[in-house]
């Protein structure tokens, strides 16, 4: 990769699976949950305290969300910056993501009504702005938002490909093949570059 400061994240696809999937494929959204939190009137977004990990941990604490799972959400709102690299994973593939925006609340994204894989067309709410299905009267719990795109590579012939969709035995080596099957729902893969590399070589190639 061209720029070696950027850091490369893994992020698994962890709520509405039937919903999420679509909207990165369709409109380059990688999602998280907890749309509890996207509130307008919780202090913690008006003042940005999500940034500081004390700030937010001292308000995570006022909620039902104190567990293992808040430091991921934590990572997603504060630390995936634009530039950086992030590898989802989905089943037995992976694809690779460029961030172009930081995190925002759902209900600050452009988000046109869509198709869920299940076939339920997806809505955004007039008043609030946050997703729904069967006819806006069910909310997706889909909080944040951070804008994506594939990552492209130009191999030998000259044409242009989006690295997504990659099967993991053909393209992940032994470190990243394990990194893909994360339990949380991101992490910090930057000590994977080498790896992450060599899957883009291979498939540009």
């Amino acid at each position: 990769m061209a720029d070696q400061k950027r850091e490369i994240w893994i992020h698994r696809i962890s709520h509405h699976y039937n919903v999420a999937k679509p909207l990165l494929d369709e409109q380059g959204y990688l999602t998280i949950g907890y749309s509890d939190l996207n509130d307008p009137r919780i202090d913690f977004l008006k003042r940005n305290l999500f940034k500081d990990f004390s700030s937010f941990n001292a308000f995570i604490k006022t909620t039902k969300h104190y567990n293992a799972s808040r430091f991921s959400l934590h990572r997603f709102l504060a630390l995936f910056k634009a530039g950086d690299i992030i590898v989802v994973p989905d089943l037995e593939a992976f694809s690779i993501y460029e961030v172009v925006e930081s995190s925002k609340t759902i209900r600050g994204c452009t988000i046109t009504p869509f198709k869920a894989i299940n076939g339920l067309e997806v809505t955004v709410g007039k008043a609030d702005r946050n997703l729904y299905t069967n006819e806006g009267t069910k909310m997706i719990d889909l909080g944040f938002a951070v804008k994506v795109k594939p990552l492209s590579v130009t191999g030998q012939n000259g044409r242009t490909r989006d690295c997504v969709d990659l099967p993991v035995t053909d393209f992940a080596d032994e470190l990243l093949a394990s990194a893909l099957k994360i339990k949380s729902i991101n992490g910090d893969i930057t000590h994977l570059t080498k790896s992450v590399d060599n899957a883009i070589r291979i498939y540009k190639n």
